[in-house]
């Protein structure tokens, strides 16, 4: 117990279930590189030493595929079907009839690992704006929208002819953007198919279109700041944070991490989802971040199937219990949201994630060779989908 709203409903929680089980929770802490190393050594070396992990999905899918984790489908005192477990990616991260890993109450953090788009309240009503959580509401808010609305801000602030950090733009943006794209394009890179297999699904007509006119917009620098390829100003990450908070961009692209940064901005700002394709759309889709993104797994020498599952159980109901409001309404909503619009908005990004098994498999290097095409300013799609199709396959 530290007085940290979070943190301490975390013990809370974990105290209760200890109690009622008459158990000890000893959490061993590892960084994300090496976690699937010192699993692979652990579980070869049979000597049961972990119960269970939360981790990146990354590593956890290559766990998986080595044959290093436990299906959670097997696991009888284990039932995902509650709610307290996410059914999105339940679905989403099946394959084979079984699932190595999935997320829930038990960890706050996949919430803030959903792509976002924070706006500057300030810009909009300088730039005459109409109001932008309107045209989410109306289902207006697409890919054509948000170029709209960059075009109308971004300008060469100081006027010295030069687009740089001191000017003024439509969008900051994270490169990991493009994967967010086709997810909220409602496309994924990989699906499941009705026979459980995963099935290559990024290549489409409207895949093609979504990339082609995102790129338009986010890939023209005198329109959005790519912060992350903008080397040689020394810290990337406070260098955009001014830039947001100093009213220099009207929307900066990231996952909902971002906005747990901002709870001193002087200036309001609100949260949107990212656009849809077109108006058509029957929802905003939210891309779950691959490479911050984080599960719950089991390892595969698990030496009391039944009991870890009763522990992971207990821990998700009470996690729903104690840890979901001290999350969502007093750190998330409380802290993170300056308007009851945005706690709206939460509903709406937090209701169709995406946890694309195509970007966590890292089928045919798809989830970097995206992004390659925004970095590097080559933006043929069609050309680097089929250079990697093969491998892919």
């Amino acid at each position: 117990m530290n007085g940290d709203i979070l943190n301490d409903a975390y013990y809370h929680r974990n105290k209760t279930v200890e109690d009622a089980l008459n158990i000890t929770i000893n959490v061993v802490e590892n960084s994300n590189d090496n976690v699937k190393t010192t699993l692979q050594k652990s579980i070869m070396a049979g000597d049961g030493e972990y119960s269970a992990m939360i981790a990146r999905g990354y590593s956890l899918c290559s766990l998986a595929t080595g044959g290093y984790l436990t299906d959670l489908m097997s696991m009888d005192t284990l039932d995902l079907s509650h709610s307290w477990w996410d059914q999105g990616a339940n679905r989403d991260l099946s394959f084979g009839n079984k699932l190595y890993m999935t997320t829930g109450d038990i960890s706050t953090t996949i919430n803030e690992d959903s792509c976002v788009i924070l706006f500057s309240k300030s810009l909009a009503e300088k730039y005459n704006i109409p109001d932008i959580y309107s045209v989410v509401r109306e289902g207006k808010w697409t890919l054509d929208k948000f170029g709209e609305l960059c075009r109308i801000v971004a300008g060469d602030e100081n006027g010295d002819g030069v687009m740089d950090e001191n000017d003024r733009y439509g969008a900051i943006i994270w490169d990991d953007n493009m994967m967010a794209v086709i997810n909220s394009s409602g496309l994924k890179c990989c699906e499941i198919n009705d026979d459980g297999e995963i099935e290559l699904s990024l290549y489409s007509e409207r895949a093609v279109d979504a990339v082609s006119k995102y790129l338009a917009i986010a890939g023209d620098t005198n329109l959005c700041f790519p912060y992350q390829r903008y080397s040689g100003k020394g810290d990337i990450e406070k260098l955009s944070n001014d830039m947001f908070m100093g009213d220099r961009a009207l929307f900066f692209v990231e996952l909902l991490h971002r906005a747990l940064s901002y709870r001193n901005m002087e200036n309001d700002y609100g949260i949107i989802p990212f656009p849809k394709y077109d108006e058509s759309q029957d929802a905003y889709y939210t891309n779950v971040g691959a490479y911050p993104s984080v599960f719950l797994a089991i390892p595969a020498d698990v030496s009391d199937p039944e009991m870890i599952g009763t522990v992971l159980e207990n821990l998700g109901y009470q996690s729903k219990e104690i840890v979901r409001d001290a999350y969502y309404t007093r750190t998330l909503v409380g802290k993170a949201t300056r308007d009851d619009e945005s706690a709206e908005m939460l509903d709406i990004i937090f209701s169709n994630r995406v946890y694309d098994i195509g970007w966590l498999e890292e089928v045919g290097g798809y989830n970097e060779k995206i992004m390659d095409i925004f970095r590097t300013g080559k933006s043929d799609f069609s050309s680097m989908y089929a250079k990697f199709e093969t491998t892919a396959q």
